[in-house]
């Protein structure tokens, strides 16, 4: 990979499937064969049915460990530079996402401020008002 360490893994032989190496170990995973690909022996017949012959999955984490998987219906479909890009879009999401949750927790925050300061602008108008109510008795 280019700008620094490997990120990604084309067979590290200790997962059943790539979503769960990915998952495992934070690298994306490459199949450019997936009928020849021992970790995808499980989905092979469902690979042959549909004719899908490469497979990339990519993990990001926004709050919960996920991943994309992206098929091809070509076998070495994705050459390095694909999948840096693929990649890159990956990061682009779990950014939009953490963004949003993000935004969404200020909107709480804010909320849960306001109900406060209102219910304590409140409290201090019952006591003024407690305390003019006593004077005029």
């Amino acid at each position: 990979s280019q700008g620094g360490a490997p990120r990604r893994s084309t067979d590290d032989g200790a997962a059943p499937s790539g979503s769960a190496s990915a998952l495992r170990t934070g690298l994306t995973q490459v199949s450019n064969d997936l009928l020849n690909d021992s970790r995808h022996l499980p989905f092979r017949d469902q690979s042959e049915r549909y004719g899908l012959r490469s497979a990339v999955v990519i993990p990001f984490f926004t709050g919960v460990h996920s991943v994309i998987c992206i098929y091809d219906h070509h076998a070495f479909a994705f050459d390095d530079e694909t999948v840096a890009r693929l990649e890159q879009i990956a990061k682009a999401v779990e950014f939009g996402i953490a963004h949003v949750n993000s935004v969404r927790q200020t909107e709480i925050a804010l909320d849960e401020s306001i109900q406060a300061v209102t219910a304590q602008r409140e409290a201090e108008r019952d006591r003024s008002h407690g305390e003019v109510d006593e004077e005029d008795g």
